[in-house]
């Protein structure tokens, strides 16, 4: 029984330290708990991205196209760093828009229909 428990407590110690290692601070100076780093994360991004354009049409209205343009480009000046921010703008009904890591910003033309203005398009990007 004192095996076991020892066995215990030497896996929670090693799970802890483990855990303690992979912490990190963001860049609001919070701690984070941060399984990949910052280029795994980006390619997963990619990848993901890459798969949703491969799936899913992206409409060739050039003036919609425009438009997203214009406001993704008005957000991304904001952000830090250097990344090249590629949007494009998906021919579905859904009413959404993400972006993820790896520089990639997806509008569905669905949220076109609901967000009535540039500053409700930027608030769901």
């Amino acid at each position: 029984m004192i095996r076991s428990s020892a066995f215990k407590y030497g896996v929670l110690a090693t799970l802890s330290l483990s855990l303690l290692v992979a912490c990190a601070t963001s860049p609001l100076g919070r701690r984070q708990l941060k399984l990949f780093s910052d280029q795994e994360i980006a390619q997963m991004g990619v990848q993901s991205y890459q798969e949703l354009k491969s799936e899913t049409p992206v409409t060739k209205d050039a003036s919609v196209n425009r438009y997203v343009q214009c406001v993704a480009q008005a957000i991304t000046r904001q952000v830090a760093g250097n990344t090249v921010w590629e949007v494009n703008v998906f021919a579905e009904d859904q009413a959404n828009a993400f972006a993820l890591p790896g520089g990639k910003i997806g509008v569905y033309t669905g949220l076109l229909d609901v967000a009535k203005n540039q500053d409700q398009l930027a608030a769901v990007i």
